[in-house]
């Protein structure tokens, strides 16, 4: 899963790449020499579907030979001789041969221009009171009104027993067949139609299970946050959906209803609606990190995000390798802006060479000065303003803009300046993240 995004980019270069296709050869040649093992065909192709849709067919063959060794012939520390003798993977006189894969490796990770994330993430989703929803006792059950025609309820203003009427208006309607069907459907739209095609067709992840409003699933890192925001607006009805499959997040026009655009055709799904609200933890770990423990970890998230963050909110826990956690969350949406979607975009203002970007150290001299400013919230927006002017380059993002909306997510974090420092953090670190072993 943290090689994925590599996977894909090398598959859609060897078309065009000579000097790529060679160095994969080379390093396939070597695998083989090694009697590395591999996958079977149906796990080589099935285990992520979204890779088949990279593969050149001018060189399948030479795609379907990469695709059978799992990743660890990826990060040439996992072809250490003396590491893969102890694991009972080669013999003692493959050593040598083992070196020459390590090498093979490392050139084509130079031909490839980049290496595969050492970290992927663990996506965990939960509909929020969804007991109560099911049982008609939600305080955000519609009222009898909005059951209604708008024009019906005002004519009840008229009649003699108009106050009768009122109370009973302004009652939650009762649950009823009809109500569950709904529920149930939409419910369903959500998790059989939308949560792969998010997950696995546009983000190169791998669902578990998604049952209804639960869900589980495995994505590289570049991937977890545009899939879990998309995932958010999906289930609000907050989104549209083109005709090239593309899913524009709308969260000014949540009605509960998914508009899908295609075929010269235009049609509402039925979805949760933005009254059922939803809360998703993330974990990121690194890839040799114990599976039991990296699923512990989204599930814990999973439970900040509700318990301590309020629902309708994000958790996400970064398990970095030095032991350290990073951790931060917040409601999705403050003030209509969308907390993720921020942070994708500090992520590729990090990641921009001179003249565009900002610099990683800006994480840092907001932190250095957090403490003082929480007790200054007046002066949020003019020292944001300042440290990002010290810290853009030449034709960096806007420093007014980017201090305003950095100052009303801070201002409604629930850990204030130092809440946001976290975000920046992780927007810095998935920057970094390069494969670094």
């Amino acid at each position: 899963m943290a090689a994925a995004p590599f996977y894909f980019d090398v598959l859609r270069k060897l078309a065009d790449c000579l000097e790529l296709r060679n160095a994969l050869e080379d390093h396939l040649n070597a695998l083989e020499g090694l009697e590395y093992p591999t996958l079977s065909h149906e796990a080589a192709l099935n285990g992520l579907p979204a890779l088949k849709t990279a593969i050149p067919q001018a060189f399948l063959e030479l795609s379907q030979r990469f695709l059978k060794y799992e990743a660890d012939v990826l990060y040439p520390t996992r072809l250490d001789p003396e590491l893969l003798e102890r694991e009972g993977i080669i013999r003692n006189d493959f050593k040598p041969k083992a070196k020459y894969a390590q090498m093979t490796c490392r050139n084509l990770l130079k031909e490839a221009g980049q290496s595969p994330s050492t970290y992927y993430a663990i996506l965990a989703t939960d509909g929020d009171q969804m007991g109560k929803w099911l049982a008609g006792v939600h305080e955000n059950m519609p009222n009898m009104s909005a059951a209604m025609h708008p024009a019906v309820p005002p004519k009840f203003s008229t009649v003699h027993n108009a106050s009768d009427w009122d109370i009973i208006l302004n009652r939650p309607r009762p649950l009823s067949a009809s109500l569950h069907t709904n529920l149930s459907s939409a419910l369903s739209n959500f998790s059989l139609e939308w949560v792969r095609r998010v997950v696995e067709d546009r983000h190169l992840g791998k669902v578990v299970y998604a049952g209804g409003d639960d869900m589980l699933a495995f994505l590289p890192l570049r991937g977890v946050l545009p899939a879990a925001s998309e995932l958010h607006a999906l289930f609000s009805g907050a989104a549209r959906v083109g005709p090239d499959g593309v899913i524009q997040v709308r969260w000014a026009c949540s009605t509960g209803f998914l508009e899908i655009v295609g075929n010269n055709q235009q049609k509402r799904q039925l979805m949760p609606g933005p009254n059922i609200t939803l809360s998703s933890g993330i974990a990121i770990v690194h890839h040799l990190y114990p599976i039991d423990a990296a699923l512990a970890a989204a599930r814990q998230a999973e439970k900040l995000a509700k318990e301590k963050y309020g629902r309708d909110a994000l958790c996400v826990r970064v398990l970095l390798g030095s032991g350290k956690i990073l951790e931060m969350g917040g409601h999705w949406l403050v003030d209509q802006t969308d907390v993720a979607e921020q942070v994708e975009r500090l992520k590729g203002q990090f990641m921009a060479k001179p003249p565009q970007g900002l610099s990683t150290s800006l994480p840092y001299h907001l932190a250095a000065e957090a403490d003082v400013l929480e007790k200054l919230p007046q002066t949020y927006f003019s020292t944001l303003k300042r440290l990002i002017k010290r810290h853009r380059a030449k034709e960096g993002p806007d420093p007014d803009e980017l201090a305003t909306v950095l100052t009303i997510i801070g201002s409604a974090l629930p850990g204030g300046l130092n809440e946001l420092v976290n975000w920046l953090l992780l927007a810095r670190f998935m920057a970094q993240e390069r494969g670094a072993e």
